[in-house]
């Protein structure tokens, strides 16, 4: 199991809702583990980062799948735009 509370998870890029929303629509598109997440819009240092965000934010579980709350999201809130989300987003972030 990977350390989910590791300090540098995030490659020193602060959350991006926008590049979370990439993550999770790539991820509803089957893509399994990282390395095969094809993101054209985000440079190889997001492409690190922001799934591990959408990990710890509750979006993805440890093989990379869409949790229930991250298929929730694709099909309800794909922009992760919603007050709703966001709260859903923090919490799973701060809760240990």
């Amino acid at each position: 199991m990977a350390d989910k509370y590791a300090i540098s998870f995030h490659e020193s890029f602060s959350l991006s809702r926008v590049s979370l929303s990439y993550i999770i629509k790539d991820a509803g598109h089957s893509a399994t583990s990282y390395s095969e997440l094809s993101i054209s819009a985000l440079g190889t240092n997001y492409q690190k980062a922001m799934p591990r965000y959408a990990w710890r934010a509750g979006l993805l579980d440890e093989q990379k799948q869409l949790t229930d709350f991250g298929r929730f999201a694709v099909q309800y809130d794909p922009g992760l735009e919603k007050l709703s989300t966001q709260w859903l987003l923090h919490y799973h972030l701060a809760a240990p």
